[in-house]
């Protein structure tokens, strides 16, 4: 639960970021355009890009947070491939009456 809290929270910190970035780029733009510094159409092409040159840092936080599944399932496999072997346990009853060669009579219908 604590590994999807965190996939949560650092999902949303890039997004945020990538957001408030490309608003601000739009700020500018509209400054630029409300100024007469920079034509319309050179304003809507790079409002238009602005998005697409966030993406790599959108994908990052997909990427990583794979990487970090992968690693989580790699350590659970190396604990299930590291635990010990599982032994089945002795049977009491035949080991003791094959080790005194079963001459003891001990057991049920033996008479003693």
């Amino acid at each position: 639960m604590g590994t999807l809290r965190t996939a949560f929270l650092s999902a949303l910190a890039l997004e945020l970021i990538a957001t408030i970035s490309v608003a601000v780029v739009a700020v500018f733009i509209g400054v630029r355009l409300v100024h007469g510094d920079m034509p319309l159409e050179a304003g809507l092409l790079a409002l238009i890009l602005a998005p697409d040159c966030y993406l790599p840092l959108r994908e990052l936080g997909t990427a990583h947070h794979a990487s970090d599944d992968g690693r989580a399932a790699l350590a659970e496999t190396r604990k299930v491939t590291a635990a010990p072997e599982p032994r089945p346990l002795p049977a009491q009853g035949r080991e003791a009456a094959a080790s005194d060669g079963g001459s003891r009579g001990s057991g049920p219908g033996s008479g003693e």
